[in-house]
Parts: C-alpha cells; sequence; structure tokens
C-alpha cells in the first residue's frame, strides 16, 4: 500500500505534475482507484488430540464457519456498492491427528469511496457479530464442536490490519487532454469497477493529476498466483508510449506551453 515507500517520499514532496504508478492496467490508465482494508479473525483456543476431538477449540471448524458465513452474507452487498471482497488466506494446520485450536483468516474489502469503506466496515463487524450466534446456534449440541460453540466469543475475534487509507479520486481537464493527443486513453466511467487498489492514492494534491499506467492485465496475467506472466509485446508497447510521453513533456518544458511548467 506504500506506507513504507511511496507515502513518505510523497510527504517529503517528491512529487510532479503528472505522476504515473506502473501497474498492469489493460491498454487504459486510471485516475481514480480502489483501496483496501484486512480484516484479520483470529482464533486462540486450546488444541487437542484426534482421539479426544471434543477436548480442544476446533478453529479450522469455527474459522471456516465465518468465512463461509461473511461471503454469503456480505459480497454480494459489497459489489453492490462497487467494493470487493476477497477471502483470502485461512490457515490453522496440516497434522492430521489433532485438533488445532488456533489459527487466522485474512479477509481483503476494497471500496471505491471513503464513505464506502465506512459501511463495509460496519457491515462486516456486524455480521462478524451475527455469525458467531449463528455458529453457537448451529454446533453447541454437536459433541466435538460444542466446546467450540460454547465458547466462541472468548476465543474468536476480529481485528483491522488496516483500515481508513485514501481512495485515489482526480481529475485534470489540461493534462487529460494532454495524454489524449498522445494516444492514451482514460478509463471509461462504465468501466470503473475495473479500477484496482494502488500506492497512488497517496499522490493527490492539488493541481497535480497522478495516474495508473502500466503493461499487461492484473485480471488477465494471473497476477499475484503462480504462472503470472506479461506478454513482450506489451512491454514494447509500454515502453514506445512512456518514451513519446517524455519526449511530449520534454518539449512542453522547452516550449513552456502548459503553465504550471513555468515554475
Amino acid at each position: 500500500m506504500g506506507v513504507y515507500g511511496t507515502k513518505p517520499l510523497i510527504e517529503q514532496g517528491w512529487l510532479g505534475r503528472l505522476n504515473i504508478f506502473a501497474e498492469p492496467s489493460g491498454g487504459y490508465y486510471f485516475d481514480q482507484s480502489t483501496t483496501s482494508m484486512t480484516a484479520r479473525i483470529e482464533v486462540n483456543g486450546r488444541d487437542s488430540t484426534d482421539d479426544a476431538p471434543h477436548n480442544g477449540h476446533n478453529a479450522t471448524l469455527l474459522l471456516g464457519f465465518l468465512a463461509q458465513y461473511l461471503v454469503d452474507e456480505l459480497s454480494q452487498r459489497i459489489e453492490d456498492d462497487h467494493g470487493k471482497m476477497c477471502l483470502a488466506g485461512l490457515y490453522t494446520g496440516q497434522m492430521h491427528n489433532k485438533v488445532f485450536g488456533s489459527g487466522q483468516c485474512h479477509i481483503n474489502f476494497a471500496y471505491s469511496s471513503t464513505e464506502s469503506g465506512d459501511r463495509i466496515r460496519c457491515w462486516v463487524e456486524e455480521v462478524f457479530s451475527t455469525a458467531l450466534h449463528s455458529f453457537t446456534a448451529k454446533y453447541a449440541s454437536i459433541g466435538i464442536a460444542a466446546l467450540t460453540a460454547q465458547e466462541a466469543k472468548k476465543i474468536c475475534k476480529l481485528t483491522w490490519v488496516k483500515q481508513g487509507l485514501p481512495v485515489l479520486q482526480n481529475r485534470h481537464a489540461e493534462l487529460e487532454q494532454f495524454l489524449y493527443q498522445l494516444g492514451m486513453v482514460r478509463n471509461p466511467d462504465e468501466l470503473q469497477e475495473q479500477a484496482f487498489t494502488c500506492d497512488a492514492m497517496w499522490a493527490q494534491r492539488r493541481d497535480v493529476y497522478s495516474i495508473v499506467y502500466g503493461p499487461g492485465s492484473l485480471a488477465d496475467h494471473l497476477a499475484h498466483a503462480d504462472g503470472e506472466y506479461v506478454h513482450l509485446s506489451d512491454l514494447e508497447q509500454y515502453a514506445g508510449s512512456i518514451c513519446k510521453l517524455l519526449q511530449a513533456y520534454a518539449s512542453v518544458l522547452r516550449n513552456k506551453r502548459v503553465k504550471e511548467l513555468n515554475r
């Protein structure tokens, strides 16, 4: 998210009038993006042997239930609010002959405005509480899960690893026209759901234009997954467009045709 890199640099003044953040953007450039917050659900209970599973807290069962419940109750609601929900890693352990009493589950929530982020955070916390009640009601009478059900509220908690971060939302008519003349196309408003989270969110100032523009596609090229790739032709096209951009901007600087470059 750029908290340890981009944000301090921006605060030190390392910011231009036009700022380009290189992320795979599918042929368009974005001047709006989402921002994400991360919920961590933790279970801190007691382990047990497989010979006495009723004596332990079953973190696998509890976390699995909560993950499914949150997806069922929240995913469509968040999508309708122009956000995204990503159920990420769930981990308790790998042994076959024990009950794992502790574990974690991480869920990412992308939002397109600070207001949406506030709504999503409230929804998550409310549904998490309801989910714990539902787990207790469902498993209280099942022997191997009864202890976990009875003490679910005691051993399980939700915390926010990150939240409240800003969202990139900036426009600049003059520089948009400049980019358009170079053949760089702004992501259409009707395709804003393709926006993604990027540390460009920190580079927002008055009379500054920050965009996300890079080769390839996050969605189509297996970003963050095994086999992630980019086509050589995309890299070549991108390199050419950046070269053209730098030459044009240098020409503007020399000719002082854009008022902000007269500083």
